[in-house]
Formats: C-alpha cells, structure tokens, sequence
C-alpha cells in the first residue's frame, strides 16, 4: 500500500514537472508572438540613435524600416530599398539585426544585438549587447 502511494506520488510529480514544462514553452511562444507582432506590424523609424554621446538621429530622418516575420527587414529610403535579417530572442530580450556590407553607413550602424530595454505598442528602446559600445536607440512605430 505505501508502495502504491508513493507510485501515485511519484507520477503526479513527473505531470506536475511536464505540465511545469509546457506551461513555460506556451509563455515563450506566446512571448515571442507578441515581439514578432509588434514588430512585424506597420513601419518603424528611428528617432533617437545616439553613439557615444552624439546624436546621429538626422542621419535616419528619411529612413523606414519594415520587420518580416520571415526573418528580413526592409531599410526604405525613398526608393532605395535595402534588404537585411532580423531575429528576436524572447528569453533574452533581445533584437539582433544584420545589413549586408557595402549598405549606408547608417544601416551598418544598426547591425548589432541589441537589449531591449523599454518596449510599448508604439515604440522599442534599446541598448548594444556589445558593452564596448555605449549607444541607445529607439525605434517608434510611423
């Protein structure tokens, strides 16, 4: 009898830890679809890049960027169109974006992981991963 108890205690420990488990993915998933949502969802611009102290915000006034859920993000500017990556990390509240080399020097600017440090519906601030490199971005939804 205190065999079967402990058989019966021993199971509803291993569906307490599964259940534990996929609790925790379907929060991740539902994490990351909330990122790739709000990003993915309208045009986005930087108003704010400062590095370092100074402002480089103007060199993007005339920049749009559209975010894909494929992975891509489209750099608008007039009709100049550059195509790079783009990746969220929902754990480690991260976006890293790529642009290919030979782009405009300010979209090379943006080729970095970045820590988010604030987010709304409207608009991302962020931080480098890389802590040799002081600057803050933030991006607003147009």
């Amino acid at each position: 009898m205190k065999f079967r108890r402990m058989k019966y205690g021993m199971m509803l420990l291993i569906l307490l830890v599964a259940g534990t488990t996929g609790c925790k993915k379907a929060v991740m998933d539902n994490a990351r679809r909330v990122l790739l949502d709000l990003m993915t969802n309208g045009r986005w611009i930087v108003q704010t890049l400062t590095e370092s102290g100074v402002d480089l915000s103007g060199e993007y006034a005339t920049w749009e960027f559209q975010f894909y859920e494929n992975g891509t993000v489209d750099g608008l500017n007039g009709t100049q169109k550059v195509s790079g990556t783009w990746a969220v990390d929902e754990v480690k509240l991260t976006i890293q974006s790529n642009f290919p080399a030979g782009s405009p020097a300010a979209l090379i600017r943006l080729s970095e992981t970045w820590n988010i440090t604030k987010t709304t519906l409207t608009y991302v601030e962020a931080k480098p991963s890389n802590t040799n490199r002081t600057a803050y971005l933030k991006l607003v939804r147009k």
